[in-house]
C-alpha cells in the first residue's frame, strides 16, 4: 500500500508540504490518502486542501474554523469565525476573530489588525 501523498500543484514551490484529497460525507468531512483511506479520525463540518502543511476545517460542534496539520491535529489553540489558507509562500493569512478582520501567523496568532475603509 502506497501512502505517499501528492504535491498539490499551488505547492510546487513548498518542498515540504503535501497535499490530500477532502472527503466530503454526510457524516463529516476529512482528508483521505491516496488510497483512499483516513489520513485521520477526526471529523469536521467542511475541510479544504492542504497549502504549506496546514489545511482549514470548520467543527462540527462549533462552527468555528481553525487549521490542522496533515496528520488531523489542529496546528494551534484558537478559534476563528473564519480564517484562510497558506497558499504559497505566506506566513500569514485573514481571519476574523469577535467580527474583527485580523492577520494571523502559522501558529494562530493575531500579527495585525486589518483596518477597515470608511
Amino acid at each position: 500500500m502506497n501512502t505517499t501523498a501528492l504535491r498539490h500543484p499551488a505547492e510546487e514551490s513548498v518542498s515540504e508540504c503535501f497535499y490530500y484529497e477532502p472527503m466530503i460525507l454526510s457524516t463529516g468531512s476529512y482528508h483521505a490518502l491516496p488510497d483512499g483511506t483516513p489520513a485521520y479520525e477526526e471529523r469536521y463540518a467542511m475541510v479544504s486542501r492542504f497549502f504549506n502543511g496546514l489545511a482549514v476545517v470548520q467543527d462540527k460542534k462549533t462552527g468555528k474554523e481553525y487549521h490542522i496539520t496533515t496528520d488531523g491535529k489542529p496546528a494551534y489553540s484558537a478559534q476563528f469565525e473564519f480564517v484562510g489558507s497558506f497558499v504559497g509562500q505566506k506566513n500569514s493569512t485573514e481571519a476574523i476573530k469577535k467580527g474583527r478582520y485580523i492577520l494571523i501567523n502559522r501558529k494562530g496568532k493575531e500579527i495585525y489588525p486589518i483596518k477597515e475603509e470608511s
